[in-house]
């Protein structure tokens, strides 16, 4: 997902005013260090939480780029959804 944006300033200004529509913080998600396994479950949760704009934008986006097919593909999978809720619920579980 962030590779896909971080090299296109204009899309990425295009998400970043889909999160703030939906009131979230206009932050990109957390880069994943492949040796934390920590912040690979923070960035599951940022993308869950956020994961219906993300759905907004690639619905309204004119872009037919394959980035930007490779996220509506992901975003529209329904285990995608369950195995980022799971994460998200066990990691802000109190």
């Amino acid at each position: 997902m962030k590779t896909s944006v971080i090299k296109a300033p204009a899309r990425r200004l295009k998400l970043l005013d889909a999160y703030e529509k939906r009131g979230y913080s206009r932050i990109l998600a957390p880069v994943p260090v492949l040796t934390r396994w920590f912040t690979w479950l923070e960035a599951g949760a940022f993308h869950y939480a956020r994961l219906d704009a993300v759905q907004d934008w690639t619905q309204q986006t004119e872009d037919n780029s394959a980035a930007i097919k490779t996220i509506m593909k992901s975003a529209n999978k329904s285990k995608l959804r369950d195995e980022l809720k799971v994460i998200s619920e066990k990691l802000f579980r109190t």
